[in-house]
C-alpha cells in the first residue's frame, strides 16, 4: 500500500512541488566564510550539514513514520507542497570535570611502635591540607582516598585500660560468674529439679571473659598505647553537565535520544570555553558552564574535557489544505517529529481506509 502511495508521489507533476533546496556547505566552509568579514548581506546559511535530505526523502521517512500509526493518514504525504527544506545541526555541548575537595578530621588508632609517649616524628610541621600531594586518578569517576597528614602523630597512654592493655570485666563487674539464663538464677527449674546448666548454684562462668575476671581493651587492642593524628580525606568526583543549541523547534529531550557525530573534543587539567567563529552561542555556553564548574569554593578542578556532538535534522515547511506547518527529520536514526500530525482519524477509521485500499491492490 505504501509503495503504491509512493508510485502516485513519482508520477506527481513536478510543477506542483516548488522545493527551495539550501546548499549544504561543511563546517569549515562555514567558518571562511564568516572570517571574511564581509559587509555584504548574506543569507542565513546553516551552521553544519552532516545530512542532506530532499523531496523524496522526507516523503519517505513520513511513510515509515506512519506505519507503526493507524489514525495518521497517508493523503497528507502525497499532497503536501514543500515550500522550503533546512538541513542543519543542533549541537550537544558536554563538560565534564573531576572536582577535588579535601577535608581533615581527628583520629585515633591502636599504637604498637617503640614510642612511649609523645610526639611520633617532630621533624617538621604540619603542612596546609591543601599541599599534600596525593595521586589523582586517570579516569573520570567518583574515587576517594584516606592518609594520614604528617607531623601530627603523638602517642599517649590509653585511657581505657591505662596502659595496662587489659581491664576488669564489665559484663560480669570482675566476678567471673553471670546468672544462669536457664533457670534465672534460682538452681532449679519448673519441675523443681536441679538445673543442669549450672549445677543448682544459678550462677555461669562469663561469657565475655570466660571467667577470667578481666577482658583484652578493645580500645588499643592490648597495645596500651594510642596514636593520636589529623586525618585527610581526599575526595573526587566526576561532574558531567550538558546542553543543547540550535534546536529550532525541536524537543531536548527528543534530541539528546538520537545519535550524533562528535565533531569536537578537548582534555586537559582545564579546558578553554570553545572560539568557533560562527556559533556565538555555542561559546557563550561552553564559558558559562566552564566558568560555573570553575568557579566553585574549596573545590579544585584537577581535570576537565569537554565535547560537541553535531546531531542532524532537516527541518521542512509544508502546505496543505491551504494550512502551512512544519515537521522534522532529526538524528542519524532519521526519526520525525511533527508537533501535530495534520491529518489525524479517529478510532479505527483510518485503519478500515487503509484496510480497504490494500484490498484493491
Amino acid at each position: 500500500m505504501y509503495e503504491d502511495a509512493e508510485k502516485k508521489m513519482e508520477k506527481m507533476p513536478q510543477a506542483e512541488i516548488e522545493v527551495k533546496e539550501t546548499p549544504p556547505p561543511s563546517y569549515e566552509e562555514s567558518e571562511a566564510i564568516y572570517m571574511q568579514g564581509s559587509s555584504a548581506t548574506h543569507t542565513p546559511k546553516p551552521l553544519l550539514t552532516l545530512v542532506s535530505l530532499k523531496d523524496e526523502d522526507l516523503r519517505r521517512e513520513c511513510y515509515r513514520y506512519i506505519k507503526s500509526n493507524f489514525s495518521y493518514g497517508s493523503r497528507f504525504i502525497d499532497e503536501m507542497i514543500l515550500t522550503e527544506i533546512w538541513n542543519d545541526c543542533a549541537f550537544l555541548y558536554i563538560l565534564e570535570s573531576m572536582a577535588e575537595t579535601r577535608d581533615y578530621a581527628n583520629n585515633i588508632v591502636p599504637y604498637t611502635g617503640p614510642i612511649k609517649e609523645g610526639p611520633e616524628d617532630d621533624s617538621g610541621s604540619p603542612p596546609y591540607h591543601w599541599e599534600i600531594p596525593v595521586r589523582v586518578p586517570a579516569e573520570f569517576a567518583d574515587s576517594r582516598i584516606v592518609t594520614e597528614i604528617p607531623h601530627t602523630g603523638y602517642i599517649k597512654q590509653c585511657l581505657g585500660c591505662y596502659g595496662q592493655r587489659e581491664h576488669i570485666c564489665n559484663d560480669c563487674t570482675g566476678t567471673g560468674k553471670q546468672r544462669c539464663g536457664r533457670c534465672n538464677g534460682i538452681g532449679r527449674e519448673e519441675d523443681d529439679c536441679r538445673c543442669m546448666r549450672c549445677n543448682g548454684t544459678g550462677q555461669v562462668a562469663c561469657y565475655d571473659c570466660e571467667g577470667r575476671k578481666i577482658v583484652m581493651c578493645v580500645m588499643c587492642k592490648r597495645s596500651g598505647k594510642l596514636k593520636y593524628f589529623d586525618q585527610l580525606t581526599v575526595t573526587w568526583k566526576c561532574v558531567k553537565c550538558s546542553e543543547i543549541s540550535n534546536t529550532s523547534e525541536l524537543p531536548l529531550e527528543l534530541l539528546r535520544r538520537v545519535n550524533g557525530r562528535e565533531i569536537f573534543k578537548d582534555q586537559g587539567i582545564t579546558v578553554q570555553p570553545l572560539n568557533f567563529p560562527n556559533n556565538r552561542y555555542l561559546n557563550e555556553l561552553s564559558a558559562r558552564l566552564i566558568g560555573s564548574q570553575n568557579s566553585q569554593r574549596d573545590v579544585r578542578i584537577v581535570a576537565q574535557r569537554h565535547s560537541v556532538i553535531a546531531i542532524p535534522y532537516t527541518r521542512a515547511t509544508y502546505i496543505w489544505k491551504r494550512k502551512k506547518g512544519q515537521f522534522y527529520i532529526y538524528g542519524f536514526q532519521r526519526e520525525v517529529y511533527f508537533k501535530e500530525y495534520p491529518q489525524q482519524y479517529l478510532g479505527c477509521e483510518e485503519h478500515k481506509i487503509r484496510k480497504r485500499k490494500s484490498a484493491y491492490c
